[in-house]
């Protein structure tokens, strides 16, 4: 399977790549991206898919995309907190 055949799906893969990776790899240049790429061994199909993903032309808002996953996260975090019990929620337990 190659890297364009197993993408990220909706969800917490989406939620990180829009909101942890995407920013770290914008934030590169050209050099650090190519050290990156160089440090972890990336095969030639790795290195075609994040240059497709990542800086080709943008087809979609982005950061729209990134607060939608951010909401999409709220959202989970919320649910999280609803579903423990009920001495946990009175006593403070962690989230």
């Amino acid at each position: 399977m190659t890297p364009l055949e197993f993408p990220p799906t909706q969800g917490a893969e989406e939620a990180w790549t829009d909101t942890v990776f995407r920013p770290f790899w914008l934030g590169l240049d050209a050099n650090a991206r190519s050290q990156y790429l160089h440090h972890w061994e990336a095969s030639p199909e790795w290195r075609d898919a994040l240059a497709f993903a990542f800086e080709g032309p943008l087809t979609m808002d982005h950061a729209a995309d990134a607060a939608e996953s951010d909401s999409h996260l709220d959202e989970w975090r919320q649910l999280r907190w609803c579903k423990r019990g009920f001495l946990s929620r009175l006593l403070g337990g962690r989230d």
